[in-house]
C-alpha cells in the first residue's frame, strides 16, 4: 500500500468513505465545545441528533398545547422566546465558525431551553433580591425618619399644648370672673350661659310651684329687655315677635359682665317677698318662701323706682321713659296691664229682673250674674273658666249700667241679657271668684256689649274678628262652629265689645280673665263695687281687699298717687294687726265724703297714731274721733280693739258693715307666723268675715276694749 503525505500543497486529505479530514476535525471540535458547555446536562448515552429529535418532538407538543396556555404561560413563553434569540446571537458571536443552523438546533433543543430557563430563573431571583434590598433600605430610612420625628416632636407638641392650655385657662378665668362661666370660645360660653340660666329658672319655678306662681316670661323679659331693644330691635307692636322672642335669646350677652342667673333670685324676692333692693344680688340660693303674692302694679312700681335705673340707664331718654320701659317689659312678660280702681259709689244689694211674661223677679246680684253666665257663655275646658269669669265681669257691669246701679229693672231678653233658670256649678264659681268686680270708664260703669262671633275678614290661616282685630286660627274655630252658626252670626252679630268665641280662644292659649277683658275693653279699669260704709255723720265708698294680691295692688296704687303711707312700712310693722288697721282706716277716710280740710286733719291724726292692738283704738285723737267703750255700740267705719291674756299685744280690727241679719262684717290683718315673727309681706294675712254681736264683746281669750268711730 502506498503511504501518501496527508498535508501538503493545500490539497485536502480524505478519510475512508470520502469525508474531508478538516471537516471531520472541525465537527469533532464543535462536539467537544458543546460537551464542555453543557457538561452533565448532555445525555451521555444519547447523541446530539437524538436530542435534536427530542427537541423537535417537544416543540411539536408545545405548539399543540400553546392554545390552552394561561396568560401567565404566554408571558413565560414570550420571555423564553426572547431568551432564545438572545442566546443564538451570543453563541454566534462567540463561535462564528459554527453554522447558524446548528446553533438554532442547539438553542431550540431541550438542552438549550433548559439553559434558557435556568438563566431566566437566575435573573428573576436577582431582580427579586434587588427589589427586597431597595425596599428594605427605604423602610429603614422611613423608620429612622419616624424615630427622629417622634424624638423631636414630643417636646415641641408639649410646649405648644402647654402654651395653648395656659391661654385657654386664662380665657376661662376671665370668662368666669365676668360671670359667663368656665368656658373658652364664644359658642361654648353662650351654650353654658343659656344652660345655666334656664336651669336656674326652671329650679325657681319648681321650687315655688306648690304655693306660688312664678312667671318665667316676665323674669326673662326683665333681665334681657336691654339686649332686645338695643341689639334685636324687636318691634313691640308685633305680637308674633313678642311671643317668640324668648325662644332665641343670647343669654351670654346680657348685662355685659353681669351674670343673668344671679338676677333670678333678686326678681323672685320682688315677686314674693316685697324686697326691692337692687343691690341684693349676693344670694347663691333661692330664698325660702312659704307664701307669696304677685302684683303687676307692684312689679311695675319696682321696675320704675329701682330696677330700670340700675339695669338700663343708657336706654332711658325722652323717647323711652321708665314708665314706657316698665310697660313694655310687662307686655313682653305676658302680664295684663289692666288698670284697677279700689273704690266706687256703686252699690247693689239686689236686682229686679223682668221676665218675658211681665213678672218681676228680685234676686241677689251675684245670683243674677251666675244665671246669665250659664245662659250666655257656659263654655270652659277642663277646670279652666277664665272665659266665664270674663263674662261674669262683663255681665255684671252691663246689668249695673242698664239698671242705673240697680235702681231700675232689667229684661230677661236678647235685647239685654238672658238668664238660665238654674245656674251651673262653674258659672257660680265664676261669679264668686269675680265677686263685685266691674269695669269702669272715667270712674263709671258703661255698656259692656258683647256678641258670639263677628268675623271681619280671613286669610288662608286665620279669621280676624271685628273686635280688636283678633286672629283666631281657622282649624280651631272650624272644629267648633258649624256652617249654620257661621251664617247666623254673620247675620245677627254686631262686632262690638267682647267676642265670646274670641274670649274662649284666648282662654285656650293661657290668657286669664283680666287679659281677656283688657283685650276687648282697652280703655276700661277694673274695680270693686262700693260697699257703702255709713257712719254716724259721714259715709265712705270702699270695701276691704279681697286677698293679699289685691292688697299689694292697692298699696302700689296709693304709692303712685303720692300716698306712700297706706299698706307700706310707713304705717307700722308690715303684717301686724295695727299696720293693717291704720292703713284700712286711712283708706276709709280717703274715700269718705268729708270735706277736704277735715279729711286731711283726720288722716294726719291717724298717721301719727301708734300702739299695740289692744290700745290702738283708744290711742286715736278723741278730739277728732269719737270713742266708745260699750261693745254693743258697734258702728260701721270704726276701729275696734281687744285685749287678751295670751300676750301683751291684743288685737285690732275694722268694722266694715252691719248686715241686715244683725251680723257684723269686720276686716283685719295679722302676721301668720306669730306675733314675734319677721314682719314682711311674706307673712301678711288678711281676712274679711261676718261675726256676731257677742263676738264683738268677747271671743276666746279676747275681750273688748274700745271703739274709735272714723265717720262720726
Amino acid at each position: 500500500m502506498n503511504n501518501k503525505n496527508i498535508v501538503g500543497n493545500g490539497s485536502k486529505a480524505t478519510l475512508p468513505g470520502g469525508q474531508n479530514l478538516s471537516d471531520k476535525i472541525q465537527e469533532n471540535k464543535t462536539k467537544q465545545t458543546l460537551n464542555n458547555i453543557n457538561n452533565s446536562n448532555v445525555n451521555k448515552t444519547g447523541s446530539i441528533d437524538n436530542n435534536v429529535d427530542n427537541q423537535n418532538e417537544q416543540s411539536t407538543n408545545n405548539k399543540k398545547s400553546d392554545t390552552t396556555n394561561s396568560v401567565k404561560s404566554k408571558v413565560d413563553n414570550a420571555a423564553k422566546n426572547i431568551g432564545s434569540e438572545a442566546l443564538k446571537k451570543s453563541l454566534k458571536a462567540a463561535f462564528p465558525y459554527i453554522p447558524q443552523f446548528i446553533i438554532n438546533k442547539l438553542v431550540d433543543s431541550n438542552l438549550g431551553q433548559e439553559v434558557i430557563e435556568k438563566q431566566l430563573n437566575n435573573t428573576k431571583r436577582k431582580i427579586i433580591f434587588a427589589a427586597i434590598g431597595i425596599a428594605g433600605t427605604l423602610l429603614m430610612w422611613m423608620f429612622l425618619i419616624v424615630m427622629l420625628y417622634t424624638l423631636f416632636s414630643g417636646p415641641i407638641s408639649f410646649i405648644s399644648d402647654t402654651v395653648n392650655g395656659a391661654g385657654n385657662f386664662f380665657k376661662r378665668v376671665g370668662n368666669w370672673f365676668s360671670g359667663r362661666g368656665w368656658c373658652t370660645t364664644e359658642e361654648d360660653c353662650q351654650s353654658k350661659s343659656e344652660y345655666n340660666y334656664y336651669k336656674k329658672l326652671d329650679a325657681a319655678v319648681e321650687k315655688y310651684s306648690g304655693n306660688c306662681i312664678i312667671n318665667p316670661d316676665l323674669i326673662t323679659a326683665t333681665i334681657f329687655y336691654g339686649q332686645m331693644v338695643s341689639e334685636k330691635e324687636i318691634s313691640l307692636d308685633d305680637d308674633a315677635t313678642k311671643t317668640t322672642y324668648f325662644n332665641y335669646l343670647d343669654v351670654s350677652e346680657a348685662f355685659g359682665s353681669q351674670s343673668a342667673t344671679s338676677q333670678i333670685n333678686k326678681l323672685v324676692k320682688v315677686f314674693f317677698k316685697g324686697e326691692t333692693s337692687a343691690d341684693d344680688t349676693d344670694d347663691e340660693n333661692l330664698p325660702d318662701i312659704d307664701a307669696c303674692y304677685f302684683s303687676s302694679q307692684a312689679y311695675r312700681r319696682y321696675l320704675i323706682d329701682t330696677y330700670i335705673d340700675w339695669a338700663y340707664p343708657s336706654i332711658i331718654n325722652e323717647n323711652r321713659t321708665k314708665e314706657q320701659i316698665a310697660d313694655e317689659i310687662l307686655t313682653m312678660g305676658n302680664v295684663s296691664l289692666i288698670k284697677r280702681a279700689f273704690s266706687s259709689s256703686i252699690y247693689c244689694p239686689s236686682i229686679a229682673v223682668e221676665q218675658e211674661n211681665g213678672d218681676i223677679e228680685t234676686m241677689d246680684l251675684e245670683t243674677y250674674v251666675a244665671r246669665v253666665v250659664t245662659k250666655e257663655n257656659n263654655w270652659y275646658e277642663g277646670d279652666n273658666i277664665e272665659n266665664m269669669k270674663a263674662q261674669a265681669v262683663a255681665s255684671r257691669t252691663y246689668a249695673l249700667n242698664a239698671t242705673n246701679n240697680c235702681q231700675n229693672s232689667i229684661k230677661n231678653s236678647q235685647s239685654a241679657q238672658t238668664l238660665a233658670d238654674t245656674p251651673s256649678a262653674m258659672a257660680i264659681r265664676a261669679a264668686e271668684e269675680t265677686n263685685s268686680l266691674v269695669l269702669l270708664q272715667d270712674g263709671k260703669v258703661f255698656s259692656t256689649m258683647y256678641d258670639a262671633l263677628a268675623i271681619d275678614h280671613s286669610d288662608n290661616s286665620n279669621y280676624y274678628l271685628k273686635q280688636a282685630d283678633l286672629a283666631i286660627p281657622k282649624p280651631w274655630l272650624d272644629s267648633k262652629v258649624t256652617k249654620s252658626q257661621y251664617e247666623f252670626y254673620a247675620k245677627y252679630n254686631h262686632g262690638k265689645g267682647m267676642s265670646q268665641w274670641g274670649s274662649r280662644y284666648l282662654q285656650t292659649i293661657g290668657k286669664n280673665y283680666e287679659d281677656i277683658l283688657n283685650t276687648f275693653y282697652t280703655m276700661a279699669e277694673i274695680s270693686r263695687m262700693g260697699g257703702l260704709i255709713s257712719g254716724g255723720n259721714y259715709s265712705s265708698d270702699t270695701i276691704p281687699a279681697a286677698d293679699k294680691t289685691e292688697l299689694a295692688e292697692r298699696r302700689d296704687y296709693y304709692i303712685s298717687i303720692g300716698m306712700d303711707y297706706i299698706y307700706t312700712e310707713k304705717s307700722g310693722l308690715v303684717s301686724q294687726c295695727p299696720w293693717y288697721a291704720k292703713s284700712r282706716a286711712l283708706e276709709i277716710i280717703y274715700y269718705s265724703n268729708m270735706d277736704e280740710e277735715l279729711k286731711a286733719t283726720a288722716m294726719n291724726s291717724l298717721r301719727a297714731t301708734n300702739g299695740n292692738g289692744n290700745r290702738f283704738a283708744g290711742n286715736t285723737d278723741s278730739t277728732i274721733f269719737t270713742h266708745s267703750y260699750d261693745c254693743r255700740a258697734v258702728m260701721p267705719g270704726s276701729i275696734v280693739s281687744w285685749d287678751t291674756t295670751e300676750h301683751p299685744y291684743g288685737h285690732v280690727a275694722i268694722v266694715e258693715k252691719i248686715n241686715d241679719d244683725g251680723t257684723i262684717l269686720i276686716s283685719d290683718g295679722w302676721n301668720r307666723a306669730g306675733t314675734n315673727a319677721t314682719n314682711n309681706w311674706n307673712n301678711v294675712t288678711i281676712s274679711a268675715r261676718n261675726v256676731t254681736a257677742d263676738y264683738m264683746c268677747k271671743h276666746g281669750s279676747y275681750t273688748f276694749v274700745s271703739y274709735a268711730y272714723l265717720l262720726g
